[in-house]
């Protein structure tokens, strides 16, 4: 019931077009400030609005079969989980030189 007023909304039917008129960092944007509006209790956990959009976003994506909008989706939603790239780094054996 509360996702409905995003659900319903042309922020999911603008991003699911072809031409993708909005990007997947403005979706995540309202979608965050709809969940801080009606789940102000969930909003102290972490993870829970990123994981809520996701799952709203990818359900309306796949039932209007928007491969390419998804596809866009997730790529973003899969870096946003997991943050910054960090740097690579790799340990050395200063005994055997080898990681």
């Amino acid at each position: 019931e509360k996702d409905l007023p995003f659900y319903s909304s042309t922020v999911l039917t603008n991003f699911g077009l072809a031409n993708h008129r909005m990007a997947p960092e403005e979706v995540w944007r309202q979608c965050a400030e709809h969940r801080q509006v009606y789940f102000l209790v969930r909003e102290g956990l972490e993870g829970v609005a990123e994981a809520d959009c996701n799952l709203l976003v990818s359900n309306f994506l796949i039932s209007r079969q928007s491969w390419s909008a998804a596809q866009t989706w997730w790529h973003f939603s899969l870096l946003q989980r997991r943050g910054p790239a960090a740097p690579a780094a790799a340990s050395v054996s200063l005994e055997t030189g080898e990681p």
